[in-house]
């Protein structure tokens, strides 16, 4: 199985770093997410949308939630990315783990 992984400083909080995946103004602002439905709960839908016009949406971006912990963790399990200029990606997982630097 292939993976990425990357890691970055972020001079916040922890839950603040997961709430940029989890609360849709950080999503609008950062990402230009134009629509999002997500159940921040174990089981919980994680849906994310671009490019919506009269025609429809053009990208989603949606998966289900596995582990959720405001302070520190989303893991979101069945990711699927489509976009109808490419091919279906997925499903994949997306792991995010926020831990404070220095245990500050």
């Amino acid at each position: 199985m292939r993976s990425v992984e990357v890691s970055v400083v972020i001079n916040k909080p922890p839950s603040f770093v997961i709430s940029l995946f989890t609360d849709y103004g950080h999503l609008r602002n950062w990402w230009n997410v134009e629509r999002a439905l997500i159940e921040l709960r174990k089981g919980g839908l994680y849906t994310l949308v671009w490019g919506i016009s009269s025609q429809g949406m053009n990208y989603v971006s949606t998966g289900i939630i596995a582990e959720y912990l405001s302070d520190c963790k989303l893991h979101i399990d069945q990711w699927v990315y489509l976009n109808p200029e490419r091919q279906v990606l997925g499903p994949m997982e997306l792991f995010i783990l926020a831990t404070p630097e220095n245990g500050k």
